[in-house]
């Protein structure tokens, strides 16, 4: 676990060592009262994919907000009530973990990730020019999946996995939105026809725990010294 500033993390993406459209996780990284439930859902839903033990899945379902690296000094999410972009300052007190795509989705450019990544950035600042709303009805039924009594008492719910549940390519929360930004970049062609082409079936945990992804650092960040 790395410590950082917020100017120490702008100067590791200014200099290259994290790149823009790099995925970014921030744990307890919701509203206050969300982090928990989130975090108990996550861990139902990892449990769904399976062959992930039990010590990952804790230590991935704390990662409850995903967004995606901008520019050296900004990152741009799908957050209440829609697409912003947002100040890496912002994140100071945070415990973040960086996410990169496994070289080999890269397809033609494995050795040049820069282009692909940087189409990344491009949609979701698209989205932000759009005006995407946040889709705060579905986060309730992330919410209501983490109880079984819940679920079986909701007919649509009842005895479906969270990949069956979740097929909507029109509403995302923040890891769906992310998700959809790195499929219109042309990566991940390969799940077309699968369960894990809805970005629904990408909730932030998910990126920390999936073998497409493998974590870059983890990254604690701490307030800016003031001759920083």
């Amino acid at each position: 676990m790395l410590t950082k500033t917020p100017a120490q993390l702008k100067q590791m993406i200014h200099t290259g060592e994290i790149l823009p459209g790099s995925i970014i996780l921030t744990a307890n990284g919701e509203a206050k009262g969300l982090n928990k439930p989130i975090a108990w859902a996550q861990k139902i839903a990892l449990k769904d994919l399976g062959k992930i033990p039990e010590k990952e899945i804790s230590e991935a379902a704390k990662y409850t907000h995903a967004a995606v690296i901008y520019d050296a000094d900004t990152i741009v999410e799908l957050y209440r009530p829609r697409a912003r972009f947002r100040d890496i300052d912002e994140l100071t007190g945070y415990q973040v973990a960086i996410i990169l795509p496994r070289q080999k989705y890269f397809y033609d450019l494995p050795q040049n990730p820069e282009k692909t990544l940087n189409n990344v950035s491009i949609a979701g600042a698209r989205s932000v020019i759009d005006g995407e709303k946040y889709p705060t009805k579905e986060l309730l039924y992330y919410l209501k999946y983490t109880t079984k009594s819940i679920r079986h008492w909701i007919p649509f719910m009842r005895n479906r996995s969270f990949f069956n549940l979740f097929k909507d390519d029109r509403y995302n929360v923040c890891s769906g939105a992310v998700w959809r930004w790195y499929r219109q970049a042309g990566m991940f062609m390969d799940v077309a026809g699968t369960n894990d082409e809805f970005p629904e079936a990408w909730y932030p945990a998910r990126f920390y725990a999936d073998n497409r992804f493998v974590v870059q650092a983890k990254i604690t960040i701490k307030a800016n010294k003031q001759n920083d």
